[in-house]
């Protein structure tokens, strides 16, 4: 919502408390509950067209700014909420949850997984960060190649243009490609020259696994 300490370009207040340049072109989008996706979205869209790079966020504090505080008709006004069929969310709550028959201690008992995790998670991070803290370029590299190894864990296609001014997503594979390599290195150097032996041009050769998968790229676009 657009109103009390959110109201105005609120993006553009918090780029210049930043310290960035009053040159940065910042926009403040009202999507209620989708305003930070609605903005990530936003920005996606807008590098895939070219614009280069892009930074999305959300400040929405309910704590700070509470529900419905621009008093919107649909919600505040008795007439529109009657034409429009639009109770206010606690009212839709206790009626989905008659409609589906779900008790007051299964909602209690789901609120108490969601807490105990968002406190799991809370620790992690705070872990994290001590560690962070104390070696930050090593930290930072194994949260990067675990979170990497994470991604690809669940997907199958892995898409790559390494042509330089393409719109297409860039995945950092370089990491993960020199972590697999490592091993591999000694074993291919391994070999033991013999006096008389004779150089066999088929042998197999190394082969960059990053200009392979380039061309593939290309090979398919042209196709």
């Amino acid at each position: 919502m657009v109103v009390g300490e959110q109201a105005g370009n609120v993006g553009k207040v918090a780029v210049l408390e930043a310290g960035w340049s009053d040159s940065v072109s910042v926009a403040t989008v009202n999507h209620y509950c989708a305003s930070s996706l609605w903005a990530f979205n936003t920005a996606a869209a807008r590098v895939l067209a070219g614009e280069g790079l892009m930074v999305a966020g959300g400040v929405e504090s309910m704590s700070r700014v509470p529900m419905a505080s621009d008093r919107p008709p649909f919600l505040s006004d008795p007439a529109t909420v009657q034409r429009l069929r639009t109770p206010p969310m606690g009212v839709s709550a206790d009626a989905i949850a008659t409609l589906y028959g779900i008790l007051r201690e299964e909602a209690e008992a789901y609120r108490s997984r969601v807490v105990a995790q968002a406190e799991g998670d809370s620790q992690r991070f705070r872990s994290v960060l001590t560690e962070y803290q104390k070696a930050p370029a090593v930290t930072r590299d194994r949260l990067y190649i675990d979170t990497m190894q994470q991604v690809y864990s669940n997907v199958t296609k892995v898409m790559i243009d390494s042509r330089s001014g393409s719109n297409l997503l860039y995945l950092p594979l370089d990491k993960l490609i020199q972590q697999a390599a490592a091993p591999a290195a000694p074993a291919a150097t391994a070999g033991i020259a013999t006096p008389g032996a004779s150089t066999d041009s088929s042998a197999p050769t190394a082969i960059d696994v990053r200009s392979r998968d380039g061309t593939r790229s290309r090979d398919r676009e042209g196709r």
